[in-house]
């Protein structure tokens, strides 16, 4: 791994995920063979394009770039096709980029606000990206109190009591595994997860038929898409078939949504 320059050429930029990794021994690796071995990318990255490593996905870092040594090849990521390539030459980011500092920089790109996949940085903010990576704000990280400021926001407003309704008729449960958390005077700790993601670009229902009961570790999953649907009762979770404990309808279209545009 070598310092990072700053020589770069504005070729395609693409972002690779990792979620449980621990990225340093692929840097150590890199050292000695100067390559990282196969990462996820989208079938369109081309060799010579630039990678940049995301890790974990959705709250991590920018951690290192590279550039992609061959052409993807389909491959497999739990039970979905994937396409992987290698990638070389990698330069640690220093200091690393936090995910979130993307976020504001690029509030209308989707993928940076939900980036728990792979990506392609769009071309018109290629330059911006690199950019803010070369020049992260020195003051991320203080003990000091954050600063105010007055702004007026748009978001979108959760129905509360559809999913308090929902988790009450699981008894507090989750779907999956039947998981509860106690915490104290005889309330239970779940979470509803939406399988058409709420706001833009998905622009799902917050209604009961796209809502499942989860723990936090099974929610975690979902966020990372990770369970298929077999059929409307069953899932596959990292090869294991699990059967949904169903007290509710669960709309066919937002299932087939979740399997189309979420899992990618």
């Amino acid at each position: 791994v070598v310092e990072m320059s700053w020589e770069i050429d504005m070729t395609a930029t693409h972002v690779t995920i990792g979620a449980n990794v621990d990225f340093s021994e692929y840097l150590e690796r890199a050292k000695t063979t100067g390559s990282v071995g196969e990462w996820p990318v989208k079938k369109s990255a081309k060799v010579g394009d630039r990678v940049v490593f995301l890790i974990p996905s959705m709250h991590g870092d920018l951690r290192a770039y590279g550039s992609i040594a061959g052409e993807p090849k389909l491959g497999s990521w739990g039970d979905s096709p994937r396409y992987f390539a290698e990638v070389k030459d990698v330069h640690a980011i220093v200091p690393s980029v936090p995910i979130a500092l993307i976020r504001q920089a690029f509030p209308d790109w989707a993928w940076a606000g939900y980036a728990r996949i792979y990506t392609t940085v769009p071309h018109d903010l290629s330059e911006e990206f690199w950019q803010l990576i070369k020049n992260p704000p020195l003051a991320y990280d203080t003990q000091d109190p954050p600063e105010r400021i007055e702004s007026v926001v748009s978001r979108f407003i959760r129905d509360t009591a559809a999913a308090r309704a929902l988790k009450a008729k699981y008894r507090f449960k989750c779907q999956v595994c039947g998981l509860t958390l106690p915490h104290g005077d005889g309330q239970h700790y779940v979470e509803a997860h939406h399988l058409r993601p709420l706001g833009r670009p998905h622009d799902g229902p917050d209604a009961e038929s796209n809502m499942l009961v989860l723990c936090p570790n099974h929610h975690a999953l979902f966020d990372l898409a990770v369970p298929r649907f077999v059929n409307e009762r069953t899932l596959k979770i990292n090869g294991k078939k699990h059967s949904l404990t169903l007290k509710h309808a669960i709309a066919r279209s937002n299932i087939r949504y979740y399997t189309k545009h979420v899992i990618r």
